[in-house]
């Protein structure tokens, strides 16, 4: 119900966003997975007639236990992808890189295309969603 508030909360603010927090069912002692689903909108001007693109923004937060967190960014526009990974750790970094041509492939395999690839060491967040506590919030 939590997660239902925070994503009505976001429409009434005019965003398109969800946000869950899901247990690592992988590691009990890690920080939960965190997922963060934006769309945006915006019109195309090259073409004579007023047409809409929408692209989907997904952040996926992490925690891969004693190999550190990683923080995958995403955009996703109809058939291509542009991923961004940051790590924690070297190691972890290592790793990722070596799983990415696979994950190409698995992507082609459904039509999709990876136009955009990084990865790299980087500063995870602890949480992806800031809270922004309203009266209703406080008082449950």
């Amino acid at each position: 119900q939590h997660h239902k508030l925070k994503s009505i909360e976001s429409s009434l603010h005019g965003q398109d966003q969800l946000y869950y927090a899901l247990p690592n069912i992988f590691n009990k002692n890690a920080d939960d997975i965190e997922l963060l689903i934006k769309r945006e909108t915006r019109e195309d001007k090259n073409k004579n007639s007023t047409e809409s693109i929408s692209s989907w923004y997904l952040t996926l937060k992490l925690d891969v236990g004693p190999l550190g967190q990683l923080l995958a960014k995403t955009q996703l526009s109809d058939d291509e992808i542009k991923l961004q990974l940051y790590t924690s750790t070297t190691e972890l970094k290592n790793k990722a890189l070596d799983m990415l041509p696979y994950l190409q492939r698995r992507l082609s395999a459904f039509g999709i295309e990876l136009t955009e690839q990084s990865c790299q060491l980087g500063k995870i967040p602890t949480q992806l969603k800031s809270e922004h506590y309203q009266i209703f919030e406080t008082q449950v």
